[in-house]
């Protein structure tokens, strides 16, 4: 199941092939329970979930109630939200993940999320994995590739758009995480402050699994940002795994209703 706190929408094209490509992407790495939690929404967007409902998906858009003062909300309500979501995980999944709409998971050493839970064993006899931590990496807006060069047909999806990316966070730094959602007790957006006592928390390494963050990187070269490294124009890599599931998730229904909404 996937948790994600939805900013405002701006109501144009761009967000709606936005959330369309998050959706198939994390189907095609494994998951299947969706959880949208929204102030707003434009019409667009409103078509878009609707026709992947229709399709069969679990999406669901939970109204915004929760009792935290609006401008709040990006900070102390996603930790409201999210606390809420894995309530409902329980009843629905085993794992949980939590993420934002411009943060893809990539499996590097498998081609979905089971795999790599599967391959994570705890270091004590009586304790379970139960939460795994990942890094992520900046992919930049920065240094996007035009929209002339998109070849005609294909979608503008941000894993083809953007390829670029400033380095990966430092340890202690963590992006995201997976988690049993009977094991958390308290919850933060980037870490779990408290697990059962025989619960146990592994980092990922990067090279088996990250979050690809697409997002402005020329702010980085004036601070840290959580631990991630310096940006420098002359230190971009370029990742060209992800295009291979870019392919794979534009088969997926999500992507297909596209054409029926914008």
């Amino acid at each position: 199941m996937l948790c994600s706190v939805r900013k405002a929408s701006v109501g144009n094209k761009s967000m709606v092939h936005q959330v369309a490509e998050f959706i198939a992407h994390y189907r095609t790495i494994g998951a299947r329970h969706f959880y949208f939690y929204d102030l707003e929404m434009s019409d667009d967007l409103r078509a878009l979930i609707a026709r992947i409902q229709w399709a069969g998906v679990d999406v669901r858009v939970m109204p915004f109630k929760l009792p935290v003062p609006k401008e709040q909300v990006y900070q102390n309500g996603q930790r409201e939200a999210l606390h809420e979501c894995i309530l409902r995980s329980v009843l629905t999944s085993e794992w949980f993940l939590n993420v934002d709409l411009d943060e893809l998971m990539l499996p590097i050493t498998s081609t979905n999320l089971q795999a790599q839970i599967e391959t994570v064993q705890p270091k004590k006899n009586d304790c379970s994995v139960d939460v795994i931590l990942v890094l992520n990496r900046r992919f930049c807006f920065d240094y996007g590739a035009r929209a002339s060069s998109i070849r005609k047909g294909d979608l503008p999806l941000m894993t083809r758009l953007y390829s670029h990316y400033a380095g990966t966070a430092n340890s202690g730094a963590w992006a995201k995480y997976m988690a049993r959602g009977r094991s958390v007790m308290k919850a933060d957006i980037h870490f779990l402050w408290e697990t059962g006592s025989n619960s146990e928390v592994i980092e990922k390494k990067p090279e088996e699994i990250v979050v690809n963050h697409y997002t402005f990187c020329c702010h980085l070269s004036r601070s840290f940002d959580y631990g991630v490294v310096p940006w420098r124009e002359d230190l971009l890599y370029t990742d060209r795994r992800i295009r291979r599931y870019s392919k794979m998730a534009e088969k997926d229904i999500a992507l297909a209703t596209l054409e029926h909404v914008v």
